[in-house]
């Protein structure tokens, strides 16, 4: 399955910078169908091309990327805000945007992002993972269905993922961190760090660590949150907790 996607950006050099990354994670299934530097060019090449994917930037001329998505009655397509502005990131998923880049662009940022964009428009077409539930793979055989409500965390641990549970139980299970964080995404769950997926319903707060962050947990436990994931993570929890502008 190949994505359409448009590039959204007011400077010509940050545009091919983008187009370059995308092209080379992501030859064979993203088709870059157009480019805009403006609100209204941005408006117009969206309406023609009809994307899957937009990368859109902050600042545009004649406004902003905020501006172009609220020219849309309804928003069709998936929006990867690609930016150098970090204090936008509340108001972005607001506009529920599948994910939040900061400038200069990580290529594992990137193909997170899309990842994100395959798994939304195309969930379930591996039949691994039902909307409810985790078919967990146990690391002593046998498969059990975790109701993905209930899961706290879940976090690489020896070869295996642990998977804990609302109850303070806990899980030892053979499916990868990815099918974890498939599931965990339909109620609330983020990659905060690599090897360390928690279920934001269960998160209470958090507070600054450097140029990362700590997450608070219900059940008392604190995780760090990566300087690369700290904007996504602040703005989901923001908006969580009602703090707007955060």
């Amino acid at each position: 399955m190949v994505l359409r996607a448009v590039v959204v950006d007011d400077e010509t050099a940050q545009r091919s910078i983008l187009k370059r990354k995308i092209g080379e994670s992501f030859p064979e299934r993203i088709a870059i169908v157009g480019e805009a530097f403006s609100v209204d060019t941005a408006i117009a090449v969206i309406n023609e091309q009809n994307p899957d994917i937009v990368f859109l930037d902050i600042e545009l001329i004649g406004g902003t990327g905020f501006d172009v998505l609220d020219a849309f009655e309804e928003i069709d397509f998936e929006v990867i805000f690609v930016t150098s502005y970090p204090e936008f990131g509340a108001k972005a998923f607001r506009y529920e945007a599948i994910d939040y880049i900061l400038k200069p662009v990580e290529p594992q940022d990137l193909k997170d992002a899309v990842e994100r964009v395959f798994k939304a428009r195309y969930a379930g077409s591996n039949g691994q993972i039902t909307s409810n539930y985790l078919s967990a793979r146990m690391r002593e055989g046998g498969v059990v269905a975790i109701e993905t409500q209930s899961i706290v965390y879940c976090e690489a641990f020896n070869g295996y993922v642990k998977v804990a549970l609302e109850d303070n139980t806990s899980y030892l299970i053979q499916n990868t961190l990815s099918e974890c964080a498939e599931s965990l995404q339909k109620v609330g769950g983020i990659e905060i760090e690599r090897g360390t997926v928690i279920n934001c319903a269960y998160c209470i707060g958090w507070e600054p660590n450097g140029r990362g962050a700590v997450a608070i947990m219900k059940n008392g436990e604190r995780f760090s949150v990566s300087k690369r994931m700290k904007p996504t993570f602040v703005a989901i929890m923001s908006r969580k907790l009602g703090i707007l502008g955060a």
